[in-house]
């Protein structure tokens, strides 16, 4: 049975512990604008590995997929994938889900995206 109340928060940052309790704790005031709560703080500590091999992205993997979460919310894009096409395809694969990925400073609702929609590209 899923829980799309909880939320989970991913970081992926090599600071120190205080720095990181201080990420989650603005993942989870992001959450409590849409009446989620976080439920687990996941913690990668080098952004070098690859998204799929690190441990704490295992496991929202593993939670996403058991269905116990509405939302996954990182304090930036840049923790998860780089750049706006990447971005728009996790967050496109999340939502078939019926997961959020959001980040601190995303809009404050719950955004819900066209999987087959495309980030339209700016031409100079």
């Amino acid at each position: 049975m899923s829980d799309r109340r909880r939320a989970v928060a991913y970081l992926c940052t090599e600071d120190d512990p205080a720095g990181r309790d201080l990420c989650a704790e603005w993942c989870g005031q992001r959450a409590a604008i849409v009446g989620l709560a976080v439920d687990e703080v996941l913690v990668d500590t080098d952004s070098s590995v690859p998204l799929a091999e690190r441990p704490g992205w295992a496991r929202v993997v593993e939670l996403v997929a058991t269905g116990g979460v509405g939302a996954v919310i990182t304090l930036n894009r840049g923790m998860v994938v780089y750049g706006v096409k990447g971005w728009h395809r996790m967050v496109a694969e999340l939502d078939v889900q019926d997961v959020a990925l959001l980040t601190v400073g995303s809009a404050a609702h719950l955004p819900r995206v066209r999987v087959d929609c495309e980030p339209a590209e700016v031409v100079r």
